[in-house]
Parts: structure tokens; sequence; C-alpha cells
């Protein structure tokens, strides 16, 4: 889907919307071996020890929602992230790796994840300097090997 195609649904979803924020993430629920986009991916089918359920991705997404609205819900009342920053911290498999920023405007960013800020951001350390993220779409390269 192009971009400007998700941006007319997410104008849709959000009429009138001024203040909004887009969550994105992929997880790799049913997808076998030779489906798995990298070598360092995996999926639930394969690391799962018990049979999936027909429904598991709707369970799995109804478990996220929940989840998340408990730690957006943390996070408001306090005004800022420093309830669940050091959850996302801790959690985090970005920081460390390295990354390409796709950002509005055609612009792409490279280098290394180095930190969740206190503010949320994203600090990519890139050949001209260290660079904060609010948004855009953070890719993990490949390591060469």
């Amino acid at each position: 889907m192009s971009r400007a195609a998700r941006s007319r649904g997410v104008r849709r979803l959000l009429p009138g919307a001024r203040d909004a924020v887009i969550v994105g993430c992929g997880i790799n629920v049913l997808l076998g071996e030779e489906d798995l986009p990298t070598e360092t991916a995996a999926s639930l089918l394969l690391e799962s020890r018990a049979p999936l359920s027909d429904d598991v991705r709707t369970d799995l997404l109804i478990a996220w929602l929940s989840r998340f609205q408990r730690l957006s819900a943390l996070s408001e009342r306090a005004g800022d992230i420093a309830p669940v920053r050091p959850m996302i911290v801790e959690r985090v498999s970005t920081i460390g790796q390295q990354v390409r920023v796709h950002l509005p405007g055609e612009e792409r960013v490279m280098g290394t994840a180095a930190r969740v800020e206190e503010d949320g951001a994203l600090t990519v350390e890139t050949a001209q300097g260290p660079r904060s993220f609010y948004a855009g779409d953070v890719v993990h390269l490949r390591r060469d090997t």
C-alpha cells in the first residue's frame, strides 16, 4: 500500500484529528521457515511449543491491544513516558542494531540505533553524528557476514 493510500485511510479513520499517533508493528505469526523475510527472523508458529489455535491472530491482537491500552493509560496519567520507558528500553531489540530510518519525503538515514531518549525519541548514531527520531519507519539491516 502506498504512503498516500495509508494517509487517506488514516484520515478516514480519524476525521478532523489533529493529534494522532499511528503505531505499526509486524509479527510473523504463521510463517514457515521458508517464508521468513531474513535469516534472523522467527515466527510464532516456529517458536511455539504447543499447537496454535485457529484464532491465534485474533487472540494475539486482542492481547496486544489490551496491553497497549494499559501502558498508554500509565503514560497519559503521568503526562509523559517515564512510567513505561524502562519497560520499553528493557525489551526493545533495535538498540545496537544497524538501521535505516525512512522519513517523510523519501529521506533515508542509516546508522546504529543507540538509545531511547527520556521523551521516547530513538537516537541513531550516523556518520554525521547522532540524530533523534520521533517518527519514521525503522528497518533493521542485515549484518554483513
